[in-house]
C-alpha cells in the first residue's frame, strides 16, 4: 500500500512560496505600522490643538509660546521662565500637576523642579526615539513645540536672492517672519508697512490679528529626538548634545527656523533638530494649525507654499488645505 505524503522538491516549493508572500507582505505590514503611529501623533496634535482654543474660550488670547526670555522685559514686566505647554496643563487633564506649578519660580527653580519632571506620553510622538537619557541626566522630552520665527539666515538666504521664493510686504528687520503663537512682547506690525516697532507692553495674539487666517497659518510643529542630535541621514555624528530645549516645561524648547537642506535647500523641515522643525515620519511631518487641523506635509513642499503657511501676520496667505 502507497502512503500519501510531500516529495522533498514539493517541500521546498512550498516553503519558497511562503518565503515570497512574507517578503511581499512584510513592506505592508510595515508601511500600516508607520502610518498607525503617524495618525497617533497627529491625534495628540489635534488634543493641542483642542487645548490651545480652550485656553481662548477662558482668556480671549492664543496661548504665549513662553515666557521669560524677551530681554526687553524688564522690572514689574519681568516674567519668570515658562513654555506653552505648561499653560496648557489644565486643558489636557493634568488640573493636579499644573496647581503643583510655581510662576514666581522659573521652570527648574523653586517647587518646578519636582513639578516639571513627569514623562507626559501626550507631548511624546510614537514614531519619535524614547530615549530619555543623556549624558546622565534624565530628560522629559516633548516632540512638539512652536515655530516663532522664520529668519531668512542661512541656506535660506539663498532661496530669496534666487527669487525661489518671494519678499514679504511686511517683515522686520533682518527678513524675519513671524509664527502665529509668539512671546508675550513681540515686533508687531503698526499702521504704515512694512514699519515695524517693538511693542513696551504686553502684546497678545487673537484670531482677528491673525491677517493669514487660522486655517492657512501653521500653530505647532515637530521637533522630535530631542535631547539627541539628528539631521537629515539620522543621528549626527557631530552634533553637539544635549539639544537644547528637549524638556516640554523648558521656555528654550521653542524656536526659529533658519536653515534648510536638501537638493537646492529647497527643503525646510526634517533637516535638523537643534533648533528647527524634524519628525520621524516617512518624508513629511505633522503640522497642527491655527483652527485646531492637523496637515501631514511632505518635505517637498515648495518653500514659497511652506513660508505662506508658517508666516501668520505677513499678507501671504495661500488657499486652505
Amino acid at each position: 500500500m502507497r502512503r500519501s505524503g510531500f516529495t522533498l522538491i514539493e517541500l521546498i516549493v512550498v516553503i519558497a512560496i511562503l518565503a515570497v508572500l512574507i517578503a511581499l507582505l512584510l513592506p505592508a505590514v510595515q508601511a500600516a505600522r508607520a502610518t498607525a503611529r503617524r495618525t497617533v501623533c497627529a491625534n495628540k496634535m489635534r488634543q493641542l490643538g483642542l487645548a490651545v482654543h480652550n485656553y481662548y474660550c477662558l482668556y480671549d488670547q492664543f496661548p504665549p509660546s513662553k515666557w521669560g526670555v524677551d530681554a526687553r522685559e524688564s522690572g514689574a514686566n519681568a516674567r519668570k521662565q515658562h513654555h506653552l505647554l505648561t499653560f496648557l496643563l489644565p486643558f489636557l487633564e493634568q488640573e493636579s500637576l499644573y496647581a503643583r506649578f510655581d510662576f514666581s519660580y522659573d521652570w527648574d527653580r523653586g517647587p518646578n523642579v519636582q513639578a516639571s519632571q513627569h514623562h507626559l506620553s501626550m507631548f511624546h510622538c510614537p514614531d519619535a526615539p524614547r530615549e530619555t537619557w543623556c549624558k546622565s541626566t534624565e530628560y522629559f522630552v516633548t516632540d512638539y513645540t512652536v515655530a516663532e520665527q522664520l529668519q531668512a539666515a542661512g541656506n535660506i538666504t539663498a532661496l530669496f536672492s534666487s527669487g525661489v521664493v518671494s519678499p514679504r510686504a511686511n517683515w522686520y528687520g533682518q527678513r524675519q517672519m513671524f509664527g502665529m503663537l509668539q512671546p508675550p512682547t513681540i515686533a508687531v506690525l503698526r499702521t504704515a508697512p512694512p514699519v515695524y516697532s517693538y511693542e513696551t507692553v504686553a502684546w497678545t495674539v487673537t484670531a482677528s490679528r491673525v491677517s493669514d487666517g487660522l486655517s492657512n497659518t501653521m500653530m505647532l510643529e515637530e521637533c522630535a529626538g530631542r535631547p539627541f542630535s539628528y539631521e537629515i541621514n539620522g543621528r549626527s555624528a557631530t552634533g553637539s548634545e544635549p539639544v537644547g530645549g528637549a524638556n516640554w516645561a523648558d521656555n528654550s524648547a521653542p524656536f526659529f527656523i533658519q536653515n534648510s537642506c536638501g537638493g537646492g535647500n529647497m527643503q525646510l523641515f526634517n533637516c535638523s533638530n537643534s533648533n528647527e522643525m524634524y519628525s520621524f515620519h516617512v518624508g513629511g511631518s505633522n503640522f497642527l494649525f491655527g483652527d485646531g487641523r492637523v496637515h501631514y506635509l511632505v518635505t517637498s513642499i515648495h518653500p514659497e507654499v511652506f513660508i505662506s503657511l508658517f508666516t501668520a501676520f505677513a499678507g501671504d496667505s495661500v488657499p486652505a488645505l
